[in-house]
């Protein structure tokens, strides 16, 4: 076959492709509220069955319980991924549109989104990068490695275990947004009772909205982006 020949039939396949994936690389807001709905209202009516069942040891609720439970685990799992295309603004068309699913699905995960998807949106940019960032598991190289002290050597490893996904994945899914949330919270509230003082002190109105939307925690951020 000549290269010619090679390089039309390629073309050929591409173009073929490119008609197949098409329909699915533009957001479609329908779609992204049906796909929230069909999520959110099974997880609600899984999450009532499973509170009614538990209330009383019989058979059915020994029976339907561990049932329910994998069905809200794997719905709980869907809904995170619909949350996570929202950070990336591709569930919906509009940035405020994707803006709001996420902040109601982090509701249902009793997970702040915003900051969580700054530091996922950072790990995207950046991966790969070794001057920027590391990788969730902030990598050194065996130079660093060495130069350290045989202690610093030994938590270095620890951290970095394979058996340690488990607890790292809890942290970093359960612990750490939890933490910036409530420490950008009180940030915010001191730093808006102290410009609120200062701007009293000098006879002017502080502006309490203005401020907010000003804002930028150093706790929702990366450092990078503060």
């Amino acid at each position: 076959m000549t290269s010619s020949a090679t390089s039309t039939l390629s073309s050929s396949v591409l173009r073929r492709i490119d008609i197949k994936i098409k329909p699915y690389m533009e957001s479609d807001d329908g779609v992204a509220a049906w796909q929230i709905f069909n999520t959110i209202i099974p997880l609600i009516l899984c999450s009532i069955a499973i509170c009614n069942l538990t209330g009383h040891l019989t058979l059915e609720s020994v029976a339907l319980t561990p049932l329910l439970f994998t069905l809200i685990i794997l719905l709980l799992s869907r809904s995170f991924s619909l949350m996570h295309d929202c950070g990336h603004h591709s569930l919906f068309r509009s940035k405020t549109s994707n803006r709001i699913a996420a902040f109601t699905l982090g509701l249902v995960h009793a997970m702040p989104h915003h900051p969580w998807s700054r530091g996922h949106a950072f790990h995207y940019k950046h991966n790969g990068n070794w001057n920027r960032y590391r990788g969730p598991s902030a990598l050194t190289t065996l130079r660093e490695y060495k130069t350290r002290n045989i202690y610093s050597q030994f938590i270095y490893q620890f951290l970095r275990h394979p058996l340690m996904h488990l607890p790292g994945g809890f942290y970093y899914l359960v612990v750490k947004p939890r933490a910036a949330l409530l420490l950008g919270l009180i940030e915010l509230i001191y730093k808006a009772v102290a410009n609120g003082i200062r701007e009293l002190s000098k006879g002017k109105i502080f502006n309490i909205l203005s401020f907010i939307s000003n804002h930028k925690s150093s706790f929702f951020y990366t450092k990078e982006e503060v």
